[in-house]
């Protein structure tokens, strides 16, 4: 585990469609895959990137153990000037997924997952993530709820607005469908873990017993070296 972790932000967020909550972390600028021990996920480099410009779905693969479909664009920019339709998440030099206004893409995996993660560009409002259990939606998650830790605005140019998001806690599923209703939602690095992967990123609650638990070690040798501690009237 790296230290790095305690620089991510982590919020408790309530699902309304299920009252159940996750825990959304963000992880340090410049983390554009998961933590150790997830792999990379779906990359979307072992498929070839459409032409710049097109907005023509990409159509089925599997990749990162999730089968993708839908009309989602793997699109890799490069030194194409900007068009208005998708951006290279920042920092991200490889191919990325881009769901453009309207559409949506269904990542479908062979079990139940309660831990997923992406690395989101140029998070907006209306980009969103419908997690299912079969055909029961289970939680969702928008560009507005990593928005107190992240810029929700659409920025292209640094990593206010791009961060990898890594939300576990989540019910049982085993569908996600990205989703955005304007141009666009980008993202790249996709994985989904079970409970026993999300045991080895500490959730809020447990960051507070770590923390209590330093404290008591740190007053036991100070009890040690100087002797008593007297309450002063």
């Amino acid at each position: 585990m790296r230290v790095s972790w305690l620089l991510g932000a982590i919020v408790a967020l309530g699902l309304s469609s299920t009252g159940h909550a996750a825990s959304i972390t963000i992880l340090p600028a410049g983390d554009l895959g998961p933590p150790a021990g997830y792999g990379s996920g779906a990359t979307f480099d072992t498929v070839s990137a459409e032409a710049y410009g097109s907005t023509a779905p990409f159509g089925s693969f599997v990749e990162g153990g999730a089968a993708f479909s839908g009309s989602g664009v793997v699109m890799n920019n490069g030194e194409q000037p900007f068009l208005g339709l998708y951006a290279t998440p920042y920092g991200d030099s490889t191919n990325y997924m881009a769901v453009l206004g309207g559409g949506s893409e269904n990542i479908v995996y062979s079990g139940l997952k309660t831990v997923f993660g992406l690395y989101w560009g140029s998070v907006d409002t209306y980009n969103y993530l419908t997690f299912y259990n079969g055909d029961t939606v289970v939680a969702t998650i928008t560009g507005s709820d990593v928005a107190p830790f992240m810029q929700a605005d659409g920025g292209q140019t640094d990593y206010t607005s791009n961060g990898y998001v890594w939300i576990t806690a989540l019910p049982q599923f085993d569908r996600v469908v990205a989703a955005s209703s304007s141009y666009s939602f980008e993202f790249d690095n996709v994985v989904a873990g079970g409970a026993t992967l999300s045991a080895a990123v500490p959730e809020p609650s447990t960051w507070a017993m770590l923390l209590l638990g330093f404290a008591g070690l740190g007053y036991a040798a100070v009890r040690r070296n100087k002797g008593p501690i007297s309450a002063i009237a």
